[in-house]
């Protein structure tokens, strides 16, 4: 914020018009720039520029300098478009935010903590960067897989021509291969798309967050290079292995002539590597319990201690025959000593079975500790599984369109969409979060991460939130989702959201969080663009049109988008609650200690607004003012009498920010 002039209280705030004139002067270096100006602010002169030497002067020790810089051969990943996706990180959005008030205000989503968010995810990632930056735990995400057919063409928002790259800084060629990237489906595009989105999803990570992206061997080397050198850093980059078919594919690989593809990748990138959950399942012992033969030591469960090893003979370590309590003779490769298991048996530690003659497993009672490796789980320490792949055979692609098909009894609708399973999910949620984390998915598709989400909760009696954005990508024609009723994805979204919520609800009846709200991010009108454009803020003129009017989507009033926008701008997030002021007829905002005035009036309201801080506003310390609903005499008003007012209250109370946007 800038002051008009010295003599002047109130300030130019960070409005439309001034995310319009600086994105004009953004660069690809501008968004590092950015945060080096936040970490080391001392190595900028007074007008903004950095001052390299005296950056390097500061590691000027060859001691030190050699123990922050590597000597090692660089490597980096270069792309057509690279130079506009980094462009893109440093742009503003210019899109605002519809609160759905209508689904919003219902009972099961009034004091709900869990958001979706309609639009493009880069806006929306912008968005939440205001407010949620450094503060979401974990992220899953599915991108649209890049395998050169319709399932990803370059789409974003092509607002630019190739002069308006070329004022960016790219030269005229780079202008000319970028302008040709909309619409195509080769590696460039696809890296232009991803770049700028896990570029600033990083910065909403936590200090020990973690991001999980599914993808398959198109991309995942391009994914693998730019999420190690260009974003989280090599060492902060690993991979899991999951396998989408199911058993049911096992050995239908006869006269085939090509290769099979049965497993996926999870890019794993993550701050802080000793921070992550390294077990992919805290399974629930208890409910595996039972006590089929009365034992009186209690519950027990059974795990392997053998296997059928037919390459074993008589010489090889612990093979050798035992006898079944019915008399049946097995020979098994087992993994203690013949000593050992005569010695459990006796005891009564080995079940053979409901009739006595199955395979011989050992019994671990559910007050001991397991020490015991078995084919159910591999317990390492703390009862916890290590795992670098999933490979889950009931957790495949097939129960995740099956999962859907069920939840919205729409058959076909599963192989159309080809969500993941909402158990892989909900693993990968358990790795890299904690009990009220949030969980953030970008690329949402049919919800799968809410359903995930509440599932984790439910069984865990956990308050975990989610963040789901998807763009209102249509259906397509003769589509089972559009003869279903659905016109965009996010109907299909929302649609499951509730019915899984209703499902998980009716199966624990847990106590938990089953509601969402629903904000849309819009784009103003071309209109309004060239009107904030040329508006004179020295002049304060007042339209005869009423701005509000412009910001007005779906039916709903302009000042619910203008302060639900500002709400998430200031810091206060998307759900943040808000107290209505009535100040002599005119209505405004309060958040916090941050006063909104949004709603145009014809009476002297500055008068009143002075009354109530001096007494029942005065923890307000910042009073944001939407400058075209204002006249020049009214906002004359405003400053002289918060000027009166700070110079009051100086080295009493706080005294007050006015900030004007426009």
């Amino acid at each position: 914020m800038v002051k008009n002039n010295q003599n002047d209280v109130t300030k130019i705030g960070y409005g439309l018009k001034t995310i319009l004139k600086n994105n004009e002067e953004v660069t690809n270096k501008t968004y590092e720039l950015n945060k080096l100006k936040i970490t080391f602010p001392q190595y900028f002169d007074k007008d903004g520029k950095f001052d390299f030497d005296k950056f390097k002067n500061a590691f000027d020790n060859k001691e030190f300098s050699d123990e922050v810089f590597s000597n090692k051969e660089s490597y980096s990943i270069n792309f057509v478009g690279k130079k506009f996706a980094q462009i893109q990180c440093g742009q503003e959005t210019t899109t605002v935010i519809t609160p759905d008030l209508g689904h919003n205000n219902n009972p099961e989503n009034i004091n709900s903590e869990n958001i979706y968010i309609k639009g493009d995810n880069l806006d929306a990632i912008k968005h939440l960067l205001k407010s949620y930056k450094g503060l979401i735990k974990c992220i899953y995400i599915d991108p649209p897989y890049n395998t050169g057919s319709d399932n990803f063409a370059y789409s974003d928002n092509f607002k630019y021509d190739k002069n308006s790259f070329i004022k960016m800084g790219l030269s005229e060629e780079e202008a000319q291969r970028v302008e040709r990237l909309y619409g195509k489906s080769t590696h460039s595009a696809w890296l232009t798309y991803m770049l700028p989105r896990l570029t600033l999803a990083r910065d909403l990570l936590t200090e020990d967050g973690v991001i999980f992206i599914s993808i398959d061997d198109n991309e995942y080397m391009n994914l693998k290079e730019i999420c190690c050198n260009e974003i989280f850093g090599e060492e902060n980059v690993d991979t899991m292995i999951w396998r989408k078919s199911g058993s049911g594919r096992d050995g239908k690989m006869k006269n085939t002539t090509t290769f099979r593809k049965d497993h996926e990748y999870i890019v794993v990138c993550f701050n802080n590597e000793l921070s992550l959950n390294k077990s992919y399942e805290k399974p629930n012992w208890e409910n595996d319990y039972g006590n089929p033969d009365n034992d009186p030591r209690g519950p027990w469960l059974s795990g392997s201690i053998s296997r059928a090893d037919y390459a074993s003979n008589e010489n090889s370590e612990n093979y050798y025959e035992v006898t079944s309590p019915s008399g049946k003779k097995i020979t098994r490769q087992f993994e203690i000593s013949k000593e050992e298991f005569l010695a459990l048996d006796k005891d009564g530690r080995i079940s053979w079975g409901k009739d006595g003659n199955a395979v011989p497993r050992i019994k671990t009672f559910i007050n001991e500790k397991r020490e015991i490796t078995t084919s159910s789980y591999i317990v390492e320490r703390d009862d916890y599984i290590s795992a670098t792949c999933i490979d889950e055979k009931n957790s495949n692609t097939t129960k995740g369109s099956k999962e859907l098909e069920e939840l919205l009894h729409i058959n076909g609708i599963g192989a159309e969409m080809r969500p993941k399973p909402a158990d892989l999910i909900e693993k990968l949620i358990q790795i890299g979060s904690n009990s009220e984390d949030i969980i953030l998915d970008f690329f949402s598709g049919s919800a799968t991460t809410a359903q995930a989400v509440m599932q984790l909760n439910a069984e865990k009696k956990e308050k975990r939130k989610y963040i789901l954005v998807q763009l209102q990508e249509e259906t397509k024609e003769n589509s089972v989702a559009k003869k279903a009723g659905f016109n965009n994805i996010c109907e299909i979204g929302i649609k499951r959201i509730k019915c899984s919520a209703q499902k998980i609800k009716n199966e624990t009846n847990a106590d938990i969080d089953y509601g969402f709200k629903i904000y849309e991010l819009n784009t103003p009108s071309n209109d309004l663009l060239d009107k904030v454009e040329s508006f004179d803020e020295s002049l304060n003129q007042l339209y005869s049109s009423d701005f509000r009017d412009w910001y007005k989507f779906n039916n709903i009033a302009g000042e619910e988008t203008i302060l639900q926008t500002w709400k998430v701008q200031d810091g206060y997030g998307f759900t943040a609650q808000h107290e209505e002021l009535n100040l002599d007829g005119n209505i405004a905002y309060k958040v916090d200690k941050t006063l909104y005035l949004i709603n145009p009036t014809a009476n002297d309201f500055v008068k009143v607004l002075t009354e109530k801080l001096e007494n029942e506003l005065n923890k307000i310390n910042k009073i944001v003012v939407f400058g075209y609903s204002y006249t020049f005499v009214q906002m004359q008003s405003l400053k002289i009498n918060i000027k009166n007012y700070n110079d009051a209250i100086k080295n009493v109370k706080t005294e007050i920010i006015t900030e004007v946007r426009y």
